[in-house]
């Protein structure tokens, strides 16, 4: 007999698993500082927008990627 294989958290629903980023990256394109913002100070990066706390960063392909900053973003603080 196998044993049955293991249950997720109750009440916790993959179906928008992406909502906090999606959410996180409409909040940086309106401009407007992150949720707990006044939290962490600025890491003061010139690549760094000191409001929205996303750093914009150039891919393999040459495009602009913004990502939020692994510094001063609430976000990316555990």
């Amino acid at each position: 007999r196998y044993p049955s294989p293991p249950k997720g958290r109750n009440g916790y629903t993959p179906s928008r698993p992406n909502e906090p980023w999606d959410r996180m990256a409409q909040t940086a394109r309106l401009g407007l500082p992150p949720e707990g913002a006044d939290k962490y100070q600025h890491c003061g990066s010139v690549n760094c927008d000191p409001i929205t706390r996303y750093v914009e960063k150039i891919d393999e392909q040459g495009l602009k990627q913004d990502s939020p900053c692994m510094k001063c973003h609430p976000a990316m603080k555990f």
